[in-house]
């Protein structure tokens, strides 16, 4: 296991933590599917 003082070189442009400043595409995926199955359920026949 690699210590905390030996830290492999990050590529430029790669931060340190990893950033968010927009809503993954999987979030989005969900809710469709959620939405879609409540739907089912209440019109469904």
């Amino acid at each position: 296991m690699a210590s905390k003082t030996e830290q492999k070189a990050r590529p430029a442009g790669v931060p340190e933590e990893n950033v968010y400043n927009t809503t993954h595409w999987t979030i989005y995926l969900g809710y469709g599917i959620a939405v879609l199955a409540i739907a089912a359920l209440l019109f469904g026949q």
